[in-house]
């Protein structure tokens, strides 16, 4: 005699339910519930909580898996020529889990024709935060030297304020 087996994928920050499948299996049997691989809901991505099948034994009723996800999110980092616009180096894209931390802070290593970008005041800070509903854009802009000035020294000739300054 079969029964029903029904299998709920859920996501496990809210319970929400993502999808439902229902099959028909041998009271007394075993039936094992996987997991999707990049389960697809309502535009967005959820993984497996622990990517771990669940087992039963087939009973007459209430034969119910509940295999719970994470909403998937992508993180990118850009870093930006504060002047022009346009991008240093490509942006990086991470994709991380619902609930779990990030942190970025500006890079030190980028250069312009051998001169090292400075951090430009609005990016000097650390950016961190958890991950929640929605995906995570970072721009940190940096300003290159406008000119390259070579000197070997400066000298500064003055006369008294009386007399007049030499121009």
């Amino acid at each position: 005699k079969d029964a029903d087996v029904v299998v709920e994928h859920r996501d496990r920050y809210n319970n929400q339910l993502l999808k439902t499948t229902k099959e028909k299996a041998t009271i007394g049997n075993k039936y094992t519930g996987k997991p999707i691989n990049n389960l697809k809901w309502n535009g967005n991505t959820y993984s497996s909580v622990d990517g771990k099948a669940k087992t039963i034994t087939v009973k007459e009723k209430g034969n119910k898996i509940v295999l719970y996800y994470d909403l998937l999110r992508t993180v990118t980092v850009s870093h930006i020529d504060n002047r022009t616009q346009a991008k240093i180096v490509p942006d990086t894209r991470v994709t991380k889990r619902r609930g779990e931390k990030y942190s970025y802070s500006p890079r030190t290593d980028l250069k312009r024709n051998g001169y090292p970008y400075i951090v430009c005041e609005k990016s000097k800070n650390k950016v961190e935060g958890t991950i929640q509903d929605k995906n995570i854009e970072i721009k940190f802009y940096y300003e290159a030297p406008l000119i390259q000035v070579d000197l070997k020294r400066i000298e500064i000739y003055t006369a008294n304020a009386t007399k007049g300054l030499p121009v």
